[in-house]
């Protein structure tokens, strides 16, 4: 015998069904991002104190992160469980490989696996690269409603990075500033691989409140590894999302 429905109950079948599709497509996230301290904080308060210590995580394996050294005295980028800690010495940057630091703010995550991405050519600037994490995030399945991170390898046409360096005695704090109290500069045709955490519910935590994206940089000979603060994509360059 046929089965016949009235209008609201096709209606109530196929809003059911839309519902599993869009929550099927999500999956269990690989990976949990966590965050200490808050840039807010740090830039409203003067909140320059360690809120984690790195050596809580230098056992951690597949482990992945990017923040400020307490003080900031400098900037700290993790990648793969390898720590490339800067600071500022005169006109020259210091590179630290060990764990024994601690974070004014600082954004992680473990990864075991990513799956990798050819970037078009026609992307270039940071917006046009938001867009299209944000659409290769939600086409493999991750929940771009919570933050995640990304990883970008590949040759770098210009950018622009910084690597903080303080002066205690000054409690006004300003994007611009934080760059100017260090080192900093424009590097062009460099391949670099850059970490990097999105989130478009985290302003003023682990994103400055005019971006979506908290990335830091690190050239293939380890001259440079600081924030990015732009960047010109080039060619061939891939973007790699958690499996």
């Amino acid at each position: 015998m046929k089965r016949k429905y009235s209008i609201p109950v096709l209606q109530l079948i196929v809003l059911n069904f839309t519902f599993f599709l869009l929550f099927s497509c999500q999956r269990e996230p690989s990976f949990d991002v966590t965050y200490f301290g808050e840039l807010r904080k740090v830039m409203k308060s003067n909140d320059l104190s360690a809120h984690a210590d790195l050596s809580d995580f230098a056992a951690t394996a597949n482990f992945y992160a990017i923040g400020a050294l307490e003080n900031l005295a400098g900037e700290i980028t993790i990648i793969n469980s390898e720590p490339y800690i800067t600071t500022v010495r005169g006109e020259k940057l210091d590179l630290h490989q060990n764990f024994e630091f601690g974070a004014a703010f600082l954004v992680s995550a473990q990864v075991k696996n990513w799956q990798s991405f050819e970037i078009p050519i026609n992307i270039k600037n940071l917006e046009q690269l938001d867009a299209f994490i944000v659409n290769k995030a939600i086409e493999v399945g991750i929940d771009t409603a919570a933050p995640f991170p990304f990883k970008l390898e590949g040759m770098s046409d210009r950018f622009s990075w910084h690597v903080v360096h303080w002066d205690l005695l000054d409690s006004i704090h300003s994007h611009i500033k934080h760059v100017q109290s260090g080192l900093n500069g424009v590097w062009m045709d460099q391949v670099v691989e850059i970490i990097g955490f999105y989130s478009n519910k985290h302003h003023g935590i682990f994103t400055h409140h005019s971006s979506n994206m908290h990335m830091h940089v690190r050239t293939k000979n380890n001259e440079v590894i600081g924030h990015l603060d732009d960047l010109v994509l080039g060619a061939n360059m891939k973007l790699y999302l958690p499996k």
